[in-house]
């Protein structure tokens, strides 16, 4: 199957590519300079992954996620770290950005399982680099939150996306959790 990719990254072909190659899928890599609203749209690709990005969605300079890629129905969508941020702020909530980066392994227990946590070791030991996150309470009640690590959003789900403050690409349980989302 072949599988979209919107590259958010500057200087790094994302470990992403290889990962969903590994999967047994093909991609597509898209940058994030290309209008990917519109070649979705036109697209027969059906699963379309946003990288993560050293970029700050709080920097007006910095590409943003096209908040219409959740009114394409027929394409299920997933947003990893940076693009979760920039889509989550175009949806209302606040970012809070840390001066020191957090870059760690940390363990989630999500507050439901679904699809996607299936067959999966709970907790999930995932993988997180960001400086940026958003609060649970700035979460709005139609964005649906599944894990949480403290008082930060670490996955959620709105619409057709999948939301992860984690990196699914970096640990075992996020290849699982990756082959779940291709599967449904």
């Amino acid at each position: 199957m072949m599988i979209g990719i919107v590259n958010y990254h500057t200087t790094t072909i994302p470990i992403i590519i290889n990962v969903i190659r590994r999967l047994g899928h093909d991609v597509n890599v898209l940058s994030r300079h290309d209008n990917h609203l519109s070649i979705m749209r036109n697209s027969t690709i059906r699963y379309w992954i946003f990288t993560g990005s050293q970029l700050d969605p709080n920097d007006p300079l910095s590409p943003q996620v096209d908040k219409k890629i959740l009114g394409l129905q027929d394409k299920r969508i997933l947003l990893i770290c940076y693009s979760m941020e920039s889509m989550l702020k175009s949806l209302g909530c606040k970012l809070t950005t840390s001066k020191t980066i957090k870059d760690d392994t940390i363990p989630l227990t999500p507050l439901y399982n679904n699809y996607l946590t299936g067959g999966m070791q709970i907790p999930i030991s995932a993988v997180r680099t960001h400086y940026t996150h958003i609060n649970v309470s700035s979460l709005p009640p139609r964005i649906r939150l599944q894990m949480k690590h403290k008082n930060e959003v670490m996955t959620c789900h709105y619409k057709n996306c999948v939301m992860v403050q984690w990196h699914p690409e970096r640990s075992e349980e996020g290849d699982l959790f990756l082959s779940n989302w291709l599967s449904k």
